[in-house]
């Protein structure tokens, strides 16, 4: 069970996870302290507080829960989850109860970072407290998120037809925010990939893309790029990851965009250089994988490392990813990886395993992004990348 932890405890164990220091940390646990400080207080005492906190944040001067959330989002980006948590756990103490959809996306986005943390059944508890919330009060929108969040959950856990469906009804609700259905496309990019209907899973990965707020395009991009990997285009895969990672993007996102990379690397490019991309793409997940607590996209970025080294015949490397990868699997219960991992090696065995996929996307989704990075040019931008 997660109970979120008092501000300079949850940045303690932050700290203690061996993430590398943030020229914001400083600030973000001011803030956190603020907010937990104001929360203690009637609501005519808290004003001094928030005054505080305003003056602390950029963009200080709009509303403060959004302001709040908002400083809780980027510690989540820099994988401080525990402090994220305990502020998103102040917001909810702060905001008015008739504030329905503050109060929800409030608790949607601790959900989500308790998702991070391996923790599913806790996250599930809180993303159908949003749920109910969003039913008593007649808040489409907050019912989206919830289902958003739980088709994710579902997703994890393997059982893809009940992602679909959450997935599906965020679409069908006009109310819901942007980044409520960039997820929703997300989650049926994966939904149809697993169902081996690539050509549509890259269609909603570029629905995901095209949707996706500025600061959210570069983790959409590397969803496109995967779905066009699996759908046999290795070429522009290549070009989106490239690109993705030129921005020197968070953890969260980085990892994944590495892995890609690696896979990218091996079937586009010639031996000598598909081994060097190769090569740095794991060093760099390495050191990530030391510097944050992101169990998710750590397993998720062996396998990618295990698939890309089996695919040039490292095969000792390959079944040690394969092993670090499964062990974090099971300890959180990722049913989806856990398939993945043991499907591949089981296949890798018997020499079985495809090494491309076949199932073309969209002729304009893979011009597109393949001319983001110039082909001339692109073994030069995937190593300024990693």
């Amino acid at each position: 069970m997660v109970i979120p932890l008092p501000p300079l405890d949850a940045f303690r164990a932050d700290r203690d996870q061996a993430t590398q220091p943030s020229a914001e940390e400083g600030v973000w646990l001011q803030v956190a302290l603020l907010a937990h400080r104001a929360a203690a207080l009637p609501p005519h005492e808290r004003a001094p507080h928030l005054a505080t906190i305003r003056g602390l944040l950029p963009g200080g001067s709009g509303d403060i829960f959004d302001a709040i959330i908002g400083c809780a989002l980027r510690m989540e980006d820099a994988a401080r989850l525990q402090l994220g948590i305990s502020t998103l756990d102040a917001v909810m103490h702060l905001c008015p109860a008739n504030n329905v959809v503050v109060r929800g996306r409030a608790l949607a986005y601790q959900a989500r970072l308790i998702r991070h943390l391996g923790e599913l059944a806790e996250s599930e508890t809180r993303y159908r407290a949003v749920e109910a919330m969003g039913l008593e009060h007649g808040a489409p929108s907050v019912m989206a998120r919830a289902w958003a969040g739980l088709g994710t959950l579902a997703q994890l856990r393997g059982n893809l037809p009940v992602a679909r469906e959450h997935f599906t009804r965020v679409l069908a609700r006009p109310e819901a925010a942007p980044e409520t259905r960039q997820a929703a496309h997300h989650g049926l990019m994966v939904c149809a990939a697993s169902a081996g209907d690539l050509g549509l899973a890259a269609q909603h990965g570029w629905h995901a893309y095209g949707e996706a707020p500025e600061g959210d395009r570069v983790a959409a991009l590397i969803n496109l790029s995967e779905s066009l990997l699996r759908a046999g285009h290795a070429r522009a895969a290549l070009s989106g990851f490239a690109a993705a990672l030129r921005q020197r993007t968070i953890p969260r996102a980085e990892l994944p965009a590495l892995g890609g990379l690696a896979i990218a690397a091996v079937r586009a490019l010639e031996p000598s250089e598909a081994q060097t991309v190769l090569g740095a793409a794991s060093r760099r997940i390495e050191g990530l994988i030391n510097q944050t607590n992101l169990p998710y996209v750590h397993a998720s970025a062996l396998l990618d490392l295990a698939d890309a080294s089996a695919t040039v015949g490292r095969t000792k490397s390959a079944e040690s990813y394969w092993a670090r990868a499964r062990e974090i699997a099971m300890r959180h219960q990722y049913h989806e990886l856990m398939f993945r991992a043991e499907s591949a090696a089981d296949a890798a065995r018997r020499d079985l395993r495809k090494r491309v996929t076949e199932s073309p996307a969209p002729t304009y989704i893979v011009e597109a992004v393949e001319a983001l990075v110039d082909r001339n040019e692109i073994l030069t931008a995937v190593l300024a990348g990693v």
